[in-house]
């Protein structure tokens, strides 16, 4: 009888839930959408103000949730509870309210409280918790990479490191990361690795889901996969190209990406495929758009603030050679490492670790050694490039320039890049749903080097 009259109850509040969480999720739908809108309308007015009205505009929209493969939250060590910045200061929050880290990463919070909760010497003085995560198997493209987990907890007090490491272990084992890691002032505990290795498969082709800057409505263009399981695709000028990693039908590229912990790394997965193909699709147009004694005989590009060489392998899909450029040197080790996964040898990739004025030698010069530049790729930080930079594009056949902050950078840099370059396409990239960022991709050629607009 008890419980003939608890079941409506529970049903209730099941059904409740259910459709409370639902309504939560539509609702950053919604609002996701709104905020895509209302970015893709400001870009569209910058570019309709600045550049010729023949731009392709596209639109990269990610998943307004549940999307971020890299995440850190303050844990309350006191009541081993979780919590987000909230008017100025720590909020407990229940895992299941959260909608921005993937459901990995939520699984993994909700299993490490009750370790914590066991092993105290990992509870004591832990005041946040940062986790890294890679997608992991994709059975349509044939890859049986196994997911992994890495988790970061972050300490207010010296740790014992015997103490610690017996107990990491324990705890590693128990929720299945490829490691465990203990950071506190000049310390940093290692157990099992220290990265991830994530795997992309950028489709390879010249099609895209466009719409014309001038006309928001026109038709979209599919175009036709390219085929570039023949090397002699990858050369425009038909010389012999060196073997390159397996492509899943001849058309989708394996890039393998190994992460470190605490270095930067695209959080959101499918945006960060999508910007790879649309970088592909640029550079790969570009060598057929532009005239033919414009360029050097062997095309290069230059890359410079390249990271852990994110875009490295795909620019090596369009150009005999890639230089790639970057400042921070424990990026620059990721980076060579991620070149040799990818089977990029020395003689498709150089990559440099470089002081800014070194950059601005090869970046004015066009040539680094043997190479000529005749194209340049830049992933430069949320201020944009600097004013010697930008004018130094205006010898370049080929720009392709990515903004972490299209708000400020494009309406300055963009004015200055169309006095001597044609927009061919500009991209909106959603990387960060339910904030107030986004990110933007220009691709340009010289108005002297295009054989027809």
């Amino acid at each position: 009888w008890e419980s003939a009259v608890m079941l409506p109850s529970i049903v209730f509040l099941l059904s409740f839930f259910f459709f409370s969480s639902l309504n939560v999720l539509l609702m950053l739908q919604r609002r996701g959408r709104a905020e895509v809108e209302a970015g893709v309308a400001a870009l569209r007015e910058v570019v309709a103000r600045t550049a010729d009205s023949g731009c392709v505009f596209e639109v990269c929209e990610s998943e307004p949730c549940f999307y971020r493969n890299r995440f850190r939250i303050q844990l309350l060590a006191d009541t081993l509870q979780y919590a987000t910045w909230q008017e100025g200061k720590p909020t407990a929050t229940d895992v299941d309210s959260l909608t921005i880290p993937c459901k990995a990463i939520l699984d993994t919070l909700k299993e490490l409280l009750p370790q914590l909760a066991e092993l105290e010497v990992l509870r004591t003085g832990c005041e946040a918790v940062h986790c890294l995560c890679t997608t992991g198997t994709r059975e349509q493209f044939e890859d049986t990479v196994v997911p992994e987990m890495l988790v970061t907890l972050v300490y207010s007090s010296p740790l014992s490191e015997v103490a610690w490491r017996e107990a990491a272990t324990v705890c590693q084992k128990r929720l299945g990361l490829v490691g465990l890691i203990g950071r506190a002032k000049k310390q940093c505990l290692v157990e099992g690795c220290d990265y991830v290795t994530e795997v992309y498969w950028p489709l390879l082709t010249t099609s895209r889901h466009q719409q014309c800057a001038s006309d928001a409505d026109a038709p979209q263009s599919q175009g036709t996969p390219v085929d570039i399981s023949d090397s002699s695709h990858m050369d425009p000028f038909g010389s012999t190209m060196p073997p390159r990693t397996p492509l899943l039908d001849g058309q989708r590229l394996r890039v393998a990406m190994q992460q470190p912990e605490g270095a930067f790394s695209n959080p959101n997965y499918s945006i960060c495929q999508d910007t790879m193909e649309w970088i592909y699709r640029c550079s790969r147009t570009a060598l057929d758009r532009v005239k033919r004694n414009m360029l050097s005989a062997v095309p290069c590009a230059l890359e410079l603030y390249s990271g852990a060489g994110t875009y490295t392998s795909v620019l090596s899909a369009s150009f005999r050679h890639v230089v790639s450029v970057e400042i921070n040197r424990s990026l620059v080790a990721c980076a060579r490492r991620n070149a040799s996964l990818n089977h990029l040898d020395a003689d498709r990739v150089t990559i440099q670790q470089a002081p800014v004025e070194r950059c601005k030698k090869m970046l004015s010069q066009r040539r680094l050694g043997d190479w000529e530049f005749d194209a340049v790729l830049l992933d430069p930080p949320r201020c944009g490039v600097d004013h010697f930079t930008l004018n130094a594009l205006a010898e370049y056949p080929i720009v392709i320039l990515m903004s972490c902050d299209p708000q400020h950078t494009v309406p300055r840099d963009l004015p200055v890049l169309t006095r001597t370059h044609t927009l061919v396409s500009c991209v909106y990239l959603d990387h960060f749903p339910q904030t107030s960022f986004h990110e933007c991709g220009l691709y340009l050629i010289r108005n002297d080097c295009l054989a027809s607009k």
